[in-house]
């Protein structure tokens, strides 16, 4: 739930930062990823955060909530490289 917060504040604090997860989603497509759907569902949700502030907000909202309904999108996470390794250990440490 910690690291979901924190994507969610980064995103919030640097929209530009949607592009990381982007790019890792278009490279993950381009590899062949065999389940395309969650990675396309994401690409849906972080283009629409893109050009809109309120689909933005909406976005991270969700992002902290924790609703066992968005698990499985959750569970194939596009945010490699979104947080430093210090701000993930420091979420481990605070675990």
């Amino acid at each position: 739930m910690r690291l979901w917060q924190a994507l969610a504040r980064r995103v919030k604090s640097d929209p530009a930062s949607l592009e990381i997860p982007l790019a890792n989603i278009e490279r993950w497509l381009t590899q062949g990823r065999l389940q395309a759907a969650p990675l396309l569902e994401w690409r849906k949700r972080l283009e629409g955060a893109r050009s809109s502030v309120t689909e933005l907000a909406a976005l991270t909202s969700w992002m902290e909530e924790p609703n066992h309904d968005s698990e499985p999108l959750k569970s194939c996470s596009p945010f490699p490289g979104l947080l430093s390794d210090a701000e993930l250990e420091s979420l481990k440490a605070e675990a």
